[in-house]
């Protein structure tokens, strides 16, 4: 089973008759990457349910010409707008905020008069967005984190019940919303979700304020896990299986459903060399040189007028940044330094990571 057979088989159960589970969660953390502008209000006063939004956006747009998280998201919501589990809830309050410094998307779910779900966005298809997950390791906050505080503080007065989640970045993005709202919404949070999430820094994790929202934290990964895998996050996270390998694995349609929860399983050597790996390069180099390292790749980007991933061919990239002129010769040995790293990894990995003398490092 995967999450769409799993909207089958409890399509026609209400939330009273089959209660809220990890597997829903994701469902919802993964609708964050529909475009609903137009479609569903950016306030708490108009809602519309999901049934009508679905015909509504599938009126005037198409699935194929959208990126694999968005295509995803579109057939859950293709799935769930005729059930009667999910047909009813109400959607409002979405937000997107894209430019060259951000990229941050949010929707609310109102699951019954008394529980919403907050879901937000991953990271989709834009350079910002990308430049952002880069940021996150080494600046306190970036702007996406602080418009995803600003959105869950809108629920202050509200007297609901709130779950939180998101996928990818939105993951790392629920957790830091609900570590600095403020105490009137922290109180009502009931659950937080990070699917395949980021983790966050290391001081982060050992603050008062994750402290806080320790025992509401849920974080699930895949066994080929790299995001999920990157930065700090608590040793309890569940590992669960995927059909896929590598990167694929980061994308919830792959991963293996059983009856009403995930299949659990153990991490993967790949997984567990990447993580490694990533941590010894990161641990070679000053958080200035790592910045510098980010700023110039993305200078590049913006030079170019590179806006979206659907714009770039790594090969290409790699050589407008070792031809520049305008990158130091000591940005352009980290960078290699980096990049050499992850094609050992991909080499190896292609000869089957069952090795047990795998060591890249």
């Amino acid at each position: 089973m995967n999450i769409l057979n799993y909207i089958k088989k409890y399509g026609d159960k209400s939330f009273l008759e089959k209660e809220f589970t990890v597997v829903d969660n994701v469902l919802f953390a993964c609708l964050s990457y529909i475009d609903f502008e137009g479609v569903v209000s950016n306030d708490f006063h108009n809602k519309i349910t999901m049934e009508i939004a679905a015909k509504k956006y599938f009126e005037n747009n198409s699935i194929k010409k959208e990126i694999s998280a968005v295509r995803n998201a579109l057939e859950i919501l293709k799935y769930m707008m005729n059930t009667k589990r999910y047909k009813d809830i109400l959607i409002y309050n979405y937000q997107y905020v894209s430019n060259r410094n951000c990229q941050f998307g949010a929707v609310s779910f109102d699951l019954d008069d008394n529980t919403t779900y907050i879901s937000y966005e991953g990271t989709d298809d834009l350079i910002s967005g990308w430049r952002e997950d880069c940021l996150i390791a080494y600046n306190k906050r970036v702007l996406a984190q602080d418009l995803a505080i600003k959105y869950l503080n809108r629920f202050s007065f509200k007297r609901k019940k709130l779950i939180i989640g998101g996928h990818s970045k939105g993951g790392n993005l629920s957790i830091m919303a609900s570590m600095y709202t403020n105490f009137l919404v922290r109180r009502n949070i009931i659950s937080i979700y990070s699917n395949d999430g980021l983790g966050i820094r290391k001081e982060e994790l050992e603050s008062n304020r994750y402290l806080s929202i320790k025992d509401r934290v849920t974080k699930i990964i895949p066994n080929y896990s790299i995001v999920g895998h990157l930065l700090y996050s608590d040793n309890n996270y569940k590992i669960i299986k995927s059909t896929k390998k590598s990167q694929a694995s980061h994308n919830p349609s792959t991963w293996v459903v059983n009856d009403d929860h995930f299949e659990e399983a153990e991490i993967s050597r790949f997984a567990t060399v990447f993580k490694k790996t990533v941590d010894v390069w990161s641990t070679k180099y000053s958080i200035d040189s790592k910045l510098k390292l980010v700023d110039s790749v993305f200078y590049i980007c913006d030079s170019n007028s590179i806006t979206s991933l659907k714009q770039i061919k790594v090969k290409f990239l790699v050589k407008m940044i070792m031809d520049s002129r305008l990158i130091d010769n000591d940005v352009k040995l980290m960078f290699k330094d980096f990049y050499k790293q992850i094609l050992s990894i991909n080499k190896q990995y292609k000869k089957g990571d069952k090795s047990e003398d795998l060591d890249i490092i």
